[in-house]
């Protein structure tokens, strides 16, 4: 039966049934291989809930991002995973108007491990030496984003959930 699933589901069940913690975590740069996982991470219903856009995302839209980010581009995109290489999450950074604005979803399977707080000092640690203002967009409603980054905020708006982190 093993053979016949993902080795993302076969992790995801690992850790349902040991209800394992996360000892480790690495940011791995975003590669072809890692389309479907970032297709189905993107729908998944408590991600869609916390973006800007709620509206499930379709097959070839996000082959048409995926081709322009990941494959022409490849930059700044990163896979947060364990030491068994299990896909948790994914952060990016765009760059606009010489600003980065950082970006980051955790697998709704492994919310409420951390991992927030992880993704983001991790990518912070990586980027630390590029110039660029860095800066995060969050939605009102979204209390967990907003809360782990008031943690890393230098700076943030009045009346907005935008946050200067470096």
């Amino acid at each position: 039966i093993i053979s016949f699933i993902g080795i993302d589901v076969f992790y995801k069940i690992f850790y349902l049934v040991t209800q394992s913690k996360f000892k480790k975590v690495y940011l791995d740069k975003t590669k072809i291989n890692d389309f479907i996982f970032l297709f189905n991470l993107i729908n998944q219903k408590k991600n869609r809930e916390n973006s800007f856009n709620h509206k499930k995302i379709k097959i070839n839209e996000h082959h048409k991002w995926f081709k322009k980010r990941v494959i022409n581009d490849g930059s700044n995109m990163y896979i947060l995973k364990d030491l068994m290489g299990t896909r948790l999450g994914q952060c990016r950074l765009d760059l606009i108007n010489q600003e980065y604005y950082l970006d980051y979803s955790i697998d709704e399977q492994f919310h409420k491990n951390g991992l927030g707080k992880k993704i983001i000092n991790l990518v912070l640690k990586k980027i630390n030496k590029k110039k660029y203002n860095i800066y995060a967009k969050v939605l009102k409603n979204n209390i967990s984003s907003n809360n782990i980054f008031k943690n890393f905020s230098k700076k943030s708006f009045k009346n907005s959930n935008v946050y200067k982190l470096k």
